[in-house]
This record gives C-alpha cells, sequence and structure tokens, in this order.
C-alpha cells in the first residue's frame, strides 16, 4: 500500500516550476518539495530529497530494537509493614493466658457450648446425647494448650479463639460419633427416668422396672429367640410324624437327603433302585411332611 502524489506548478517566468511530492508508506509519510527554473530539474531535486528520507526511514525501522520503550507499570515487590523492624506485634496468647481466661470465664465457655450442643441436636447436625459438654471443653482446652496446634492469635483474640476451637471440636467428635455409633456403655440407664422436681421427697422414687441398664436391653445373637425355638420344635414334631410310618430304606434316604446333603444322583450311585429312591426323594418335600403329619395327628 504505497502511494505517490506529486504537484507540478509553474508559478511565474522568474520564480520557475515548483515540485511537490508526497509519499504514503504502511509505516508512515513523507513529503518533499523543491523549485527551479525548469520542470525536470525541479522534480529531480524533489526526488533527491524523499529518497533521502525514505533511506532514512529504512534504517529507523532496521534500529527497531534500540528504541527506547516505555517500561510498564510493574509494581516493585516491596516488604509488608508487618515484617519490618518498625512494627510493634502484639504478644501471641500463651499456656498461662489460656489457663487464666478458663479460670475466670470458664462458665461462659460452658454456656457457648451448651447452646451450639442444643441448636445442632435440634437441627438434625448431630445425634442426640453423642457428644457431652465436658467432652467438647476437655478437647478445647487441650487445643489451646498444645503448642503445634498452629499460629497462636493475639490476646485480644483469645475468646474468638476459643469459640473457634469449640465449633471445630464438636465437628470432630460428631464425625467421630457417626462413623461409631454402635457403641453402648452397658451400665447406663436405657430408658429416660421419670424425675420430676417437687417438694415432695416421695416423688424421687424409681420404679423397679426403671432400673434396666444398656446390658439388659441388648440382644444376645447367641442365644434363640422364642420364635425361633417354637419354629425348630414344630419341625421335629412334623419329622418325627412324618418318618414314623417310614420304612427303614425311606429314613435312610431321608437321613442323607435332607440332613447329609446328598442329591438324587447321589442317592442313584449309592442305591442301583433308581426308581424307588426317586420315589423317596419325592416323598421327603416339604409338602408331604405337612401332609403325613396331618395324616397321623
Amino acid at each position: 500500500m504505497v502511494h505517490l502524489k506529486g504537484i507540478v506548478e509553474e508559478n511565474s517566468p522568474r520564480e520557475g516550476f515548483v515540485v511537490s511530492l508526497n509519499l504514503r508508506l504502511p509505516s508512515g509519510q513523507m513529503a518533499a518539495q523543491s523549485s527551479a527554473p525548469n520542470a525536470p530539474a525541479a522534480i529531480k531535486s524533489a526526488l533527491n530529497d524523499l529518497l533521502q528520507q525514505v533511506t532514512r526511514h529504512k534504517d529507523a525501522l532496521r534500529s527497531s530494537h534500540k528504541w527506547r520503550r516505555a517500561r510498564a507499570n510493574r509494581v516493585e515487590p516491596q516488604v509488608p509493614f508487618e515484617e519490618t523492624l518498625a512494627a510493634v506485634h502484639p504478644p501471641a496468647v500463651s499456656a498461662d493466658d489460656v489457663r487464666s481466661y478458663v479460670n475466670i470465664n470458664l462458665g461462659r465457655l460452658e454456656k457457648f457450648i451448651e447452646r451450639e450442643l442444643y441448636f445442632r441436636e435440634s437441627s438434625g447436625e448431630t445425634l442426640a446425647n453423642s457428644i457431652s459438654r465436658d467432652e467438647v471443653l476437655d478437647e478445647v482446652i487441650a487445643r489451646a494448650l498444645d503448642e503445634n496446634n498452629g499460629a497462636k492469635p493475639d490476646r485480644l483474640a483469645l475468646e474468638p479463639w476459643l469459640y473457634r476451637l469449640a465449633l471445630s471440636a464438636m465437628t470432630e467428635l460428631a464425625r467421630r460419633a457417626q462413623e461409631d455409633p454402635g457403641s453402648v456403655h452397658l451400665e447406663d440407664y436405657a430408658g429416660s427416668r421419670n424425675v420430676v422436681a417437687s417438694d415432695e421427697p416421695a416423688l424421687q422414687f424409681h420404679q423397679p422396672d426403671e432400673t434396666f441398664t444398656g446390658e439388659n436391653v441388648i440382644a444376645d445373637t447367641r442365644l434363640a429367640t422364642p420364635e425361633q425355638i417354637a419354629y425348630s420344635d414344630e419341625m421335629v414334631t412334623l419329622v418325627q410324624a412324618a418318618l414314623r410310618g417310614a420304612q427303614p430304606r425311606e429314613r435312610e434316604a431321608f437321613i442323607l437327603f435332607s440332613l447329609e446333603g446328598f442329591s438324587v444322583d447321589g442317592h442313584q450311585a449309592r442305591h442301583p433302585r433308581t426308581g424307588a429312591i426317586r420315589m423317596r426323594g419325592q416323598r421327603l418335600c416339604p409338602d408331604f411332611l405337612f401332609s403325613a403329619a396331618d395324616t397321623a395327628q
């Protein structure tokens, strides 16, 4: 995209001709003007001037790496004021500060823990009675006195820091309780005691049926339940009634099929009389036991 525009004008015989040239390049624009008694001389002089400008322009483009560029607005690295010698750091919390606060404001911390536990149990975030106030309080004090428990805040932020430790301790204890929900204290009372504040001491008496502990209400899987005992007795009665009129061969087939776990093919391999064994196998089904028991009765 190079454009060259030229104008040749004759002003007067005394001044001669005036030549004006305008060169447009993608990287810039140059102009030259010259005058002479005749037109060829004026054009030659204007072209020489324009050629010098083009030469200087090419030299400038070839040395573009030497141009002085504007420095970007870079942020110089600076040392934070908190790390300088002029900064005055407040003293961090020490173990003595924690002990002093707990000795004086233990009631406030306990009330905060109780309110938070009540809120979490009411909203369903934590199981009822899965976390006690004393457990959370012990965990908070242990974390506060631990020197390896992260950075300590300053003394002015001691109370909010303890509250944050209490919240994190509740979350951790609730997670542990959800992971192990099957642990039951055998000596704890199984039901809710019917104790109401009253002026009469007689109302504070607990009935004998309120003395069940967790050990009494936990099922023992090693012992049979009444339903299992009744079912076992019924099945023994049915088997006895069904085998009362059976032949010795049929009793042997029943023992091998039902008790020993032999199949019909196993019976055939043990007894060559396959037809009789198949008939005996059909008679050993539960329907036969029930029908035989009804017939015997």
